[in-house]
């Protein structure tokens, strides 16, 4: 099994289910979630790490949903990444965040927000609840096992 916050999505049992890794999420959104705060006094250094790291998870999110029904929340990842990356392109030796390049990658966020809540709220992912004394990871990995 793959380390757990290398992965995404694993295949249960070789079928067509997938276990989600729901901190993958979490961080990815922690890591674009840097972006909002960002000022143009802030450090050029913390700038870079901030850029970097987003562009690493918006990476990230666009290999590994393609098989998701996010249609316009990827389209509209794809604009924030080109833009954090075009930041990154004219970093130059300034190493200053410009207000244009700020604003800009701000409100492609904001968009992708309101657009990614909206198709989130769509797809399927489900909770299994415990049955009994049954483990839950043996029922999906090995249920035809105990129930053929």
């Amino acid at each position: 099994m793959l380390a757990y916050e290398d992965w995404w999505f694993y295949p249960v049992a070789g079928g067509d289910m997938q276990r989600i890794n729901l901190f993958r999420f979490y961080h990815y959104g922690a890591s674009i979630e840097r972006l909002k705060t960002m000022q143009l006094g802030d450090d050029s250094a913390d700038q870079l790490r901030t850029l970097a790291s987003a562009t690493l998870a918006l990476q990230g999110f666009l290999v590994h949903t393609t098989s998701m029904s996010f249609p316009l929340a990827r389209l509209e990842a794809e604009s924030m990444l080109k833009g954090v990356n075009e930041i990154l392109r004219r970093w130059g030796a300034e190493k200053v965040l410009e207000g244009r390049d700020l604003m800009a990658v701000q409100n492609i966020m904001g968009v992708f927000e309101l657009v990614f809540a909206k198709e989130a709220s769509r797809v399927s992912a489900f909770s299994i609840t415990p049955k009994g004394i049954y483990d839950l990871e043996k029922l999906i990995d090995e249920g035809e096992k105990k129930f053929p």
